[in-house]
């Protein structure tokens, strides 16, 4: 008997349902399946609790982490001391 299932593998860990949800948006547009476990949503009162693991076929798994990889580096926080933000309006 073998066994048909596919084998899954953690990519990574997000601090909430909502990013989590994000992030699987944009892997679903590039036709990567991805799953989510753990967190609760309470959006009802405001609040996400919980760390969520994003899972992935271990098939997809290259591809997924560089797409992880290009979607952290588009979204690396701006260092706005760098940043030349004009003199301020009276």
């Amino acid at each position: 008997m073998t066994d048909q299932q596919p084998k899954l593998v953690t990519l990574t860990n997000v601090a909430n349902e909502a990013e989590a949800k994000s992030l699987i948006g944009l892997f679903e547009e590039e036709g990567i399946s991805v799953f989510m476990n753990g967190g609760d949503d309470l959006s009802l009162f405001g609040e996400d609790l919980g760390d969520v693991m994003l899972i992935v076929k271990k098939s997809d798994y290259d591809q997924a982490a560089k797409l992880l990889q290009e979607i952290e580096a588009e979204n690396t926080e701006i260092d706005w001391s760098q940043v030349d933000v004009g003199e301020p309006e009276d």
